[in-house]
């Protein structure tokens, strides 16, 4: 047996709302997270243990801070390319460094190339 409600479901939650060629609106998805709060809210008193081991399965690991990323860059846009996240958007908010990222990402995307196809 579930805890979950069939309207818990993104899918069943939005095919509620809109056709089928229609698009989610803004509007839409604030409702939808406004529901899951209070479901949310709901199962923490009724379900505090489920509720917990929820909570903490979804916390993220703890960030590292980093000056300087432009060595991982290459590696982030190939993983978003595999997930078909892009197009993307990279924000740094030094001039300088942002520079100096698309310089050592530029060079990594060349000598890669260069790599494959010799």
């Amino acid at each position: 047996s579930t805890v979950l409600d069939e309207m818990d479901d993104p899918d069943n939650f939005f095919k509620a709302k809109l056709g089928e060629s229609q698009r989610i609106t803004l509007n839409q998805t604030k409702e939808y997270e406004t529901r899951l709060k209070q479901r949310l809210t709901a199962l923490s008193e009724s379900h505090p243990d489920l509720y917990e081991r929820l909570r903490l399965a979804q916390v993220p690991p703890p960030l590292k801070a980093m000056k300087d990323v432009s060595d991982i860059m290459y590696d982030v846009a190939t993983q978003l390319k595999k997930s078909e996240l892009l197009p993307a958007v990279a924000f740094q908010l030094d001039t300088y460094g942002a520079f100096d990222m698309f310089k050592t990402l530029l060079a990594r995307l060349e000598s890669e190339q260069v790599a494959e196809f010799p």
